[in-house]
């Protein structure tokens, strides 16, 4: 499954959001959303699933589904994320971000006719949703039994006919934007179910065209690959390729987002040192980090660098979160405090 940049944007956005800074929060109490999303940084999943569930009990929106099914998604929960789905869509009856989650809840659970239908269904009232008529059009073009042979062989194909004798020849830069050219044809031309092939074609085109804009360009979608497309996630081969590129391509206009990911990564696989040093250069000059950054990723900071038996460093990060929090947002306050007391 190949990811446009509108697709990518939007599973980045609803499947790893709790991992974003979130808005300055203004008010001494955050709202309903920013406090689940806090819990949820803090490992707190199920009293943010209840924050949530508690906030569209007493005034529903679409905003409130929508956060509810995608954190219930991220855990893998797809059954009660559907539930909840529909029930926005019951609620909210033809909104399109909530149909075109449901369809994506339906396809990542394994129901792609089930999605297919989500979405012709959205486009019946809302013909021109980019989201749904492309999605609309992958699981269309999907190829059926009779045919996937034959796609996935023109993928082998594609890719074999790209290959170079021996792997340590050393492209030319002209060399290497030719191959990549040819194997993002390979990859656009293969079947879409075949993820095998596809990741093997951008494994070589990150591995022999290493100066190109698409080498930078397939880390990404690899990544994305990994965790949305494979099911389970390989959380392990996305933080590979993620690591690569932040060794070759530090100061990239695209690392920031690249760190995100990386974050979210890293605290999915328990890698607390690698966490810690990511975090520990940002959070090395207070005065440079913008409080909302703080509240979340400095409980997230604390936490791994409490797993590392870093005790007295975490407590620093805590009782700055704390003390920055206080007034302000009173939900890292208290997760910062609650932290504090078991130290």
């Amino acid at each position: 499954m190949i990811l446009s940049t509108f697709s990518r944007a939007f599973l980045f956005c609803v499947g790893l959001f709790y991992f974003c800074v979130v808005a300055s929060a203004s008010a001494a109490s955050a709202s309903p959303r920013e406090e689940a999303r806090m819990l949820f940084a803090a490992g707190k999943k199920s009293e943010a699933a209840v924050v949530l569930e508690q906030a569209i009990a007493i005034k529903p929106s679409p905003d409130l589904f929508i956060e509810l099914a995608s954190m219930l998604g991220k855990t893998g929960d797809y059954s009660r994320a559907l539930s909840v789905a529909q029930k926005g869509c019951d609620a909210f009856p033809g909104k399109p971000g909530l149909e075109n989650l449901r369809g994506l809840i339906l396809f990542r659970s394994g129901d792609p006719e089930a999605a297919k239908n989500c979405w012709k269904n959205l486009l019946a009232m809302h013909p021109g949703d980019a989201f749904a008529t492309e999605w609309l059009a992958k699981l269309e073009k999907a190829p059926s039994n009779d045919t996937s042979e034959g796609r996935g062989s023109q993928a082998a194909a594609v890719s074999e006919s790209n290959s170079v004798d021996a792997d340590d020849v050393v492209l030319s830069k002209t060399d290497q934007e030719k191959l990549a050219a040819r194997l993002f044809a390979g990859i656009r031309a293969s079947d879409k179910n075949d993820l095998d092939g596809i990741e093997a074609m951008y494994r070589k085109l990150i591995a022999k065209c290493p100066d190109t804009e698409a080498a930078r360009e397939s880390c990404w979608r690899l990544s994305n690959l990994y965790i949305y497309a494979r099911n389970p996630s390989d959380f392990r081969s996305a933080m590979e390729v993620l690591e690569t590129f932040m060794k070759r391509y530090a100061g990239s206009p695209a690392e920031p987002l690249i760190i995100n990911e990386l974050i979210a990564v890293y605290d999915m696989l328990g890698e607390y040192a690698k966490l810690a040093e990511l975090y520990r250069p940002v959070f090395a000059d207070e005065s440079k980090v913008k409080d909302e950054f703080y509240f979340i990723h400095g409980i997230r900071y604390a936490n791994a660098l409490e797993k590392l038996g870093q005790k007295d460093a975490a407590k620093v990060i805590l009782e700055n979160v704390k003390r920055k929090a206080e007034g302000v947002n009173q939900l890292a306050a208290s997760l910062a405090a609650s932290r504090l007391g078991k130290n």
